[in-house]
């Protein structure tokens, strides 16, 4: 489940306690699909992200947003409002 927000990040309805992998896990440990975008980073600051970048950041509600550093997201990604984000989760951090 997505939301936009004004900037054009996009707001899941996934937080930390639902899938802790993500955010305790090994880098690149997941791999996030929304629209055509592949996200396997997880940025602790818009700043951390390369401009143009798309990734994932734990966001000032709580819940995972893909954003990206001097951009909108949802452009980048294709994806818009009730769009659908997949998660893989791989075994033992790949």
């Amino acid at each position: 489940m997505l939301k936009t927000d004004k900037f054009g990040n996009l707001i899941t309805n996934i937080t930390p306690k639902d899938i802790p992998q993500i955010f305790d896990g090994p880098a690149n440990a997941f791999k996030l699909t929304v629209g055509k975008a592949e996200i396997k980073k997880l940025c602790t600051s818009y700043a951390e992200g390369a401009p143009g970048e798309v990734f994932a950041i734990l966001g000032s509600t709580g819940f995972l947003e893909i954003s990206t550093n001097k951009g909108s997201a949802s452009r980048m990604a294709g994806a818009e409002k009730g769009g659908e984000v997949a998660i893989s989760i791989a075994a033992g951090g790949e």
